[in-house]
């Protein structure tokens, strides 16, 4: 392997390892609706994640066949992108951390102690992996704009601008906050992450005659 080879994957490992760097989980808690969440944070801080390099939607954001199905809110809608190598790399850290956390830290959040296998069939991961598509990962947008969660987005001159019309014409650099686990029951669980910022690079149409 070529010296400019191993100088890559060096860099790459470091990437992803900074990706799960410090990361802790404060307990678990419930709000008046029965929804069971747990935030993840950063020694102590809100735990910050800015994408490796820029992702393409694979489609508008939208809610998983018209309903919510994770209990971040109700105008959370997922986005589903695809992403070159290295935020893949990235975001397959963040899910071996959260597998490997909730095994660690089962009595915690589970009330009971679960094996490496019981927690891997409970967990949703953020990189999904079908027949139909290309490995891609999920996160998730705020859609409504009086949210104080929502994005802000961005132009290619780092100028203020609304959301995409076409999330599928854009690229997008995104610069993402790692909420903490979700709970639905006792059956399954997985990690929000949610878009905080985004540069968008987006093609305009142009008339095919």
């Amino acid at each position: 392997m070529s010296a400019r080879a191993n100088a890559a994957n060096s860099q790459a490992a470091i990437s992803t390892m900074a990706i799960t760097q410090d990361l802790t989980c404060l307990d678990a808690s419930t709000n008046a609706k029965g929804q069971k969440t747990a935030a993840i944070v950063r020694k102590g801080q809100p735990a910050w994640w800015t994408f490796a390099s820029p992702v393409v939607p694979l489609f508008q954001p939208s809610a998983y066949q018209g309903v919510v199905t994770t209990p971040d809110a109700s105008q959370r809608l997922t986005l589903c992108l695809s992403a070159q190598p290295d935020v893949m790399a990235e975001a397959e850290a963040l899910d071996e951390w959260g597998v490997q956390y909730a095994v660690e830290n089962s009595e915690k959040l589970f009330s009971k102690k679960l094996t490496l296998e019981q927690v891997k069939d409970r967990y949703t991961p953020i990189v999904k992996k079908t027949e139909k598509y290309p490995p891609y990962l999920k996160i998730k947008v705020a859609s409504d704009r009086n949210d104080r969660n929502s994005p802000s987005y961005w132009g290619k001159n780092k100028q203020k601008r609304e959301a995409p019309d076409n999330w599928q014409r854009c690229s997008i650099q995104c610069h993402c906050r790692i909420v903490g686990f979700w709970f639905m029951g006792s059956t399954s669980f997985g990690i929000s992450v949610q878009l905080s910022d985004a540069i968008t690079d987006e093609t305009e149409s142009s008339c095919p005659f």
